[in-house]
This record gives C-alpha cells, sequence and structure tokens, in this order.
C-alpha cells in the first residue's frame, strides 16, 4: 500500500510508502517526535508488480526530498503497537544545500505569496495546497496552519483580480 499525505510546514514527514494492509494512519515514529501528529491515507496494492511500479513511480516523483526514513504508524492516537511498522517515508529537510527546493525561512504571507506563483510538475500549487485542505478535513483532520494558508492564497488570488488561477479551492 502507498501512504500519501502531506501534514503542515512544521510536521516533518511528507510521504510515506507501505506493502500491506489498508487503513487511515496517524505518525508517532522517532523522527521529529516532538512536531506533532501527522495524518495520511493509506492504500492498499495488492499485485508485487503494481507494488514495484508504485514504489518506481514514487523514487522519480519524490526525488527532492533529501532524506527517508522507516518509522511506525498507528491507527488510534492512544495506540501502543504500531499497526504498521517500517514504513518508507521521503521527508523534506530545511537544509538548502541538500534539499534544492527548500526556500528558506519566510514569513507566512510569504509562504502564501510563494504558492500563489509556483508550479511543480504536478500543476499549480496553490491547486495542491487546496486540495490537500480538503483531503484533511475529509479524514477528520482539522490542520489549522492548512486552513490559514489556503485562506490567505485564496485572499491574495482574489485581491488581485486573478481568481481565474484558481481551478479549485473557493468556498
Amino acid at each position: 500500500m502507498t501512504l500519501r499525505y502531506r501534514g503542515s510546514y512544521n510536521r516533518g514527514v511528507d510521504l510515506g510508502f507501505h506493502l500491506g494492509g489498508e487503513m487511515t494512519l496517524r505518525y508517532r515514529g522517532s523522527y521529529n517526535r516532538n512536531r506533532g501528529v501527522t495524518w495520511g491515507v493509506a492504500y492498499k496494492i495488492i499485485r508485487k508488480e503494481d507494488q514495484e511500479a508504485a514504489l518506481e513511480h514514487l523514487e522519480v516523483r519524490e526525488k527532492q526530498y533529501d532524506m527517508k526514513a522507516y518509522l511506525d504508524f498507528f491507527t488510534e492516537p492512544t495506540a501502543t503497537m504500531p499497526a504498521i511498522s517500517n514504513v518508507l517515508l521521503y521527508i523534506a529537510s530545511a537544509d538548502k544545500k541538500l534539499n534544492k527546493n527548500y526556500l528558506g525561512p519566510a514569513s507566512f504571507e510569504e509562504i502564501a505569496d510563494q504558492i500563489v506563483h509556483a508550479e511543480g510538475p504536478s500543476g499549480p500549487n496553490r491547486d495542491y495546497l487546496f486540495k490537500l485542505e480538503t483531503a484533511l478535513i475529509q479524514i477528520g483532520c482539522e490542520d489549522e496552519h492548512v486552513n490559514d494558508l489556503a485562506d490567505e492564497v485564496r485572499r491574495i488570488v482574489l485581491k488581485r483580480g486573478t481568481a481565474h488561477l484558481m481551478k479549485t479551492g473557493i468556498h
């Protein structure tokens, strides 16, 4: 199964991959333990060739991440035993030498402005942010930073009269 999610900027964990069961998972591993909880959704991939293809795709798509870690995942906030162990996570650090995509420290407003104008291989960052916000809400996760950032991006886009830039995210 792949575990796909994006946490907020201070969560440290960005994307994980594992072969196994299907469930919603909560990060509680040793990497950046004091940074809180990161939520995600897991998708089961049954066929071995599909598992290999998924991992190959992720290795290309997530190549900009400069760290990987194997962590435990939990399905309940109070669980003491992980639901899945040794989940591979791709992690983007704040090391500008190793992480070419890290823009450096920025104010909340600067981050929002960067998102308004940035675009990657998968499309505009603002659309990704809006989809992240929706996905987190759908799994019952209220991430104040993500919600506030999405609201600020909407405000910037609407203020500049560039609402045509948003394919999603106006509510």
